[in-house]
């Protein structure tokens, strides 16, 4: 009569056999998964064939050139790109297949835009509040691209500007008036609160104006940038903000998109262009 432990060992010995039989079946075979007896988990066998069963792989790049030529050599049937109007990247889905073949979705190539540095720096300014000193000193460093404008749009002189900018302090005015009439009495009192500069010279702009290149691959476009004077504190800061930003991502965005269609123009005799789609991909499991 066989013990716990002689059941066990015959067990072990027949799912040992059966995992044999298995593992030799799979790699000649070519099956991608096999079964064994402990704890029955599938372990993937890809590693130990000559070849990878298929390609799935990820590759980056800010270059739209490059990312067309390693799509165009590597894509499947039913490749499609996607672009993220907020990241300014596109997602090329190289083996999404189709209806009656749909693909793992797993094999692709970004391409993610790069700021030129003048737009980085416009990014940075408008990004939060800045002192007299950080908006001087970011004039200063940009001046060659930087137009600053008045209220009518007329462009102003940049070293006055920068003079105003350095120069331009808080004023308080306090107004106290009294009215007494024999059984009444009234008072009110005026405070008001200005930024005015300390030089002649010296002028404070409405706006901001850069026209520059966002990013490499796409066409320069005209900035424009509110200036305010916050003055409830007791230094005077300046908030900036870019006019129109949701305007410029959106136009961006389909011109970002234009451009990679373009980077698909089908020459002759080569197949056709994948869709370029703005929006965003991702594989349901």
């Amino acid at each position: 009569m066989f013990d716990k432990s002689a059941i066990q060992q015959v067990t072990q010995s027949e799912a040992t056999s059966t995992s044999n039989l298995a593992l030799q079946h799979s790699l000649t075979a070519g099956e991608p998964l096999a079964i064994f007896h402990e704890d029955f988990k599938m372990v993937d066998l890809e590693q130990y064939l000559h070849q990878r069963r298929r390609a799935r792989n990820s590759f980056n790049t800010p270059y739209v050139d490059d990312f067309a030529r390693y799509v165009g050599q590597h894509r499947e049937d039913g490749c499609s790109i996607y672009v993220n109007a907020e990241e300014m990247a596109a997602k090329a889905v190289l083996n999404q297949g189709g209806a009656d073949r749909p693909g793992h979705g797993d094999n692709t190539a970004v391409v993610k835009l790069r700021k030129t540095a003048p737009y980085a720096a416009l990014g940075v300014l408008t990004g939060r509040h800045r002192s007299q000193k950080e908006l001087a000193e970011w004039l200063e460093e940009w001046r060659h691209l930087v137009k600053p404008l008045d209220t009518d749009s007329q462009v102003l002189n940049i070293a006055h500007v920068v003079a105003g900018v350095r120069s331009v302090s808080i004023e308080q005015i306090n107004n106290s008036t009294t009215n007494v009439e024999s059984l009444s009495a009234e008072r009110s009192e005026l405070e008001s609160v200005k930024a005015r500069t300390g030089r002649a010279d010296a002028v404070l702009p409405a706006y901001l104006m850069m026209e520059i290149q966002p990013y490499k691959e796409l066409q320069a476009r005209k900035f424009y940038v509110r200036v305010s004077i916050i003055t409830s504190e007791r230094a005077p800061t300046f908030s900036l903000a870019i006019l129109g930003q949701e305007i410029h991502d959106e136009e961006m965005a389909e011109e970002f998109a234009n451009v990679v269609r373009d980077s698909f123009a089908a020459a002759e005799g080569q197949p056709a262009a994948p869709d370029v789609l703005i929006g965003s991909f991702s594989v349901n499991r």
